[in-house]
């Protein structure tokens, strides 16, 4: 079945182990060098870029914070006026909320 003596067969088999171990090494080096340089410099990068995150997180919900102050000043207006007046068209109510000076006024003749 096989026409290689024995002592062929034996070095086949030395240099498979050699060139197996070469390039264990090899992977060794390669993961000893992405463990030493490529880890840290992704944590870094990754940490850099979640502080980035954060920051624009933060001036996102102080610009939220300055429309919620507005939205509750709105809504305060709207109430008091009809509370003050329950004839005043909605629209006109809205309008003076909005920074108008004009009265609202209770029916579209007016």
């Amino acid at each position: 079945m096989n026409d290689l003596p024995a002592e062929a067969d034996c070095s086949i088999s030395r240099s498979w182990l050699e060139k197996d171990q070469a390039s264990q090494e090899a992977m060794s080096n390669a993961r000893d060098l992405i463990n030493a340089h490529l880890y840290p410099v992704l944590a870094t990068a990754g940490t850099i870029f979640l502080a980035i995150g954060m920051v624009n997180a933060i001036q996102v919900n102080q610009k939220m914070s300055a429309i919620e102050e507005e939205a509750k000043y709105f809504n305060h207006c709207i109430k008091a006026h009809i509370e003050e007046n329950p004839k005043y068209l909605l629209d006109e109510i809205v309008v003076h909320c909005n920074g108008s000076y004009r009265e609202p006024k209770t029916s579209l003749a007016q």
